[in-house]
Order: C-alpha cells, then sequence, then structure tokens
C-alpha cells in the first residue's frame, strides 16, 4: 500500500475540485491515500501563535556530546490517531519565495529578522477552519485522503505548535526545519542567500534543530530530514555526518516520529532522495518507521518518483510504511503486493 502523506494545496483554493486533482494523480500513480499537510504559517491561529519568532536569540549551537539542554522527550502527540504500518510497496524550497523583481522592490538582506519577518507575515490570513472542513468532509465522503499540517518548528515554539494543533482533529502532524534563527536556508531564488555562510556550521546548527523538534514529541512524521542540502551545499571532509545522521535517528526514535523519504529533492538543485542513503540506514537500526511523500505543490507531482523512494527504503531495510487510522489501526495487506 502506498501513500503520500506531505503536500500542499497552497497554489490554489480550498476547494474540492482542487483537492479532487491531488486524488485523481494519486489514483493514476497506485497511491492507496493522500494526506495533505498545509504550510502552518498559512493560517490566521497560527501567525497568532508563533508570533515575532524572528526576534529570539540565534540557536545554542549543540553541546560537545551531540545532546541538547532542556529539551526531554514529551508525552503529547499530534493526535489521538493510532498509527499502524503496512507492508512497503514499490516548498518552501522553490514555492513563494521573494522573486527578483521583490528584492529590487525593497526586500531587507537574507538572513535578517527584517527579512523572516516580512516573508513569513506575508503568507498568513487562511482560514484553518475552512481548510479542516475541507478534509474531514472529503473524508466523511469516503475519499482516501487524511488531514495533516506541516509545522515549523524554532526553539521555544512549541507551545505554539500545540495552540494550532488543538484547534483541529489532524490526522498527523509533519515536523520541519526551514529556519536557522532568521535565516531561511532553503529559499530558492533569493540571491545571496547563503553568501558567507560556514557550510559545516550549517549541517550541525540545522541537525540540532531536528533531533529538537524530533524529542518534543510533537511531529509523527519528520519532513524531509537532510534539507539543509536542498541547493547542493556540502560540508567538509572534517564533518562528521555519520555522527549527525545517527544523532538525528536517536531522536527520532525518543520522539516517536517516523522519517519521511522524500522526492521532492529530486526536483530542486541537489537533485536527489531525501534523506541520504546513510541516514535512513541510520533511522533503520535505530527502528525509526518510515513514511513516504512527494511534498507536491501541485496535482502533477503527487507520487512522483515514488520506484525510487520504494528502492532506496528497501535497500535500507524497510518492508513497511506508516499510515494512519482514526482511533484504530489501519488494515496492514500481507506479502509484497505493490513492491515492484
Amino acid at each position: 500500500m502506498l501513500v503520500d502523506y506531505h503536500m500542499h494545496l497552497e497554489r490554489g483554493p480550498f476547494t474540492r475540485a482542487w483537492l479532487d486533482r491531488f486524488l485523481a494523480t494519486a489514483r493514476e500513480r497506485g497511491v492507496a491515500e493522500i494526506g495533505i499537510s498545509e504550510h502552518i504559517y498559512r493560517f490566521r491561529e497560527a501567525q497568532e501563535a508563533y508570533g515575532a519568532w524572528w526576534e529570539a536569540p540565534p540557536p545554542r549551537p549543540p553541546n560537545p556530546g551531540g545532546e541538547h539542554e532542556g529539551h526531554s522527550p514529551a508525552s503529547l502527540k499530534a493526535s489521538s490517531v493510532t498509527p499502524s504500518l503496512s507492508p512497503l510497496g514499490l516548498e518552501r524550497a522553490g514555492g513563494g519565495v521573494p522573486t527578483a523583481r521583490d528584492q529590487d522592490e525593497g526586500w531587507p538582506p537574507p538572513g535578517t529578522a527584517a527579512f523572516a519577518r516580512r516573508w513569513w507575515t506575508g503568507r498568513g490570513g487562511q482560514s484553518l477552519a475552512e481548510y479542516a472542513g475541507l478534509l474531514r468532509e472529503a473524508a466523511a465522503a469516503g475519499l482516501p485522503v487524511r488531514l495533516g499540517i506541516e509545522a515549523d518548528y524554532f526553539p521555544g515554539a512549541e507551545g505554539a505548535v500545540r495552540a494550532v494543533l488543538a484547534r483541529a482533529p489532524f490526522d498527523y502532524a509533519i515536523g520541519s526545519v526551514h529556519w536557522i534563527g532568521a535565516w531561511g536556508f532553503d529559499l530558492l531564488g533569493v540571491e545571496g542567500l547563503w553568501d558567507g555562510r560556514d557550510v559545516d556550521e550549517a549541517y550541525r546548527a540545522y541537525f540540532a534543530l531536528l533531533g529538537q523538534a524530533a524529542r518534543s514529541g510533537l511531529f509523527r512524521i519528520m519532513a524531509h530530514p537532510d534539507l539543509i542540502k536542498v541547493l547542493g551545499h556540502r560540508p567538509s571532509p572534517a564533518l562528521d555526518l555519520a555522527a549527525l545522521y545517527n544523532e538525528a535517528a536517536r531522536a527520532f526514535a525518543a520522539g516517536g516520529a517516523a522519517v519521511e523519504v522524500s522526492t521532492a529533492g529530486l526536483r530542486k538543485p541537489v537533485g536527489e532522495l531525501y534523506p541520504a542513503p546513510a541516514f535512513l540506514r541510520a533511522c533503520r537500526r535505530h527502528g525509526v518507521p518510515l513514511s513516504l511523500a512527494s511534498d507536491a505543490h501541485r496535482p502533477e507531482d503527487v507520487g512522483l518518483d515514488f520506484d525510487r523512494a520504494v528502492a532506496l527504503a528497501r535497500d535500507c531495510g524497510y518492508r513497511e510504511i506508516l499510515t494512519f487510522a482514526a482511533g484504530r489501526p489501519a488494515p496492514s495487506p500481507s506479502g509484497d503486493e505493490g513492491l515492484s
């Protein structure tokens, strides 16, 4: 059974007609169930709950041992939905960023609080009730769709995420790291975005935040888990990537979060799946469940390149994927149906 739990309606309205286009592509590509996980910042409720996060001090670097102070696994989960395992079958980056014309018209420099404020607040205003209502009505009508949300993680914003999750009956929440302090490192098309950045330090800071997010216990899935590579920046040989992968996998396991294998990276400058094979193998060693995702922002990308995602997952030892059903285990077909 193939599922695609990470996609966005943001390029169209919250209407059944627009949702049906995503479902139609899923059917064509053999995806049995989809989940819409709209970006949290789109909603008025989230804008209010998060507040001016860009004014917070930059995140502290990780401790020498790789552990993080003040963040122990939380008992709170994203919803009462019961996850189960099904045998494994078979934009942020690039979406809504300031164009060159926008920057000519006075956008602040990237990496500043002023830039982050303008980017974030310019994308709110949508109704969470309208969004949730569309998906719950579709599910009630028998359509194979789940209600999710993708929440940006910032240290100290755990209460904001909880407040938003309490406003709708989400089937699951996806955690993601797109910002290191006020620096949105994955904003395609922003001139000078990585200028003057130490790539090794960026990787260390990113993975520290990823681990904190996972250990918060708020998220059932961790999105595009090595997103820091999205624009093709690679760390030096001196950076111990294996240690970063292992610590992140430990954090996923401790927080009860699945690792997402995402095909979105194939459509980005990095040109490869998220996560790297070594990262996914570390997750497998630590018993971290698996989720599949396209991170589609348009209907034609739903389930795209899932043959490559499944091949990577199987090569790393996975045979099952995480699925969700409200209040009860989902059916788990036996055998290798859909794996070819």
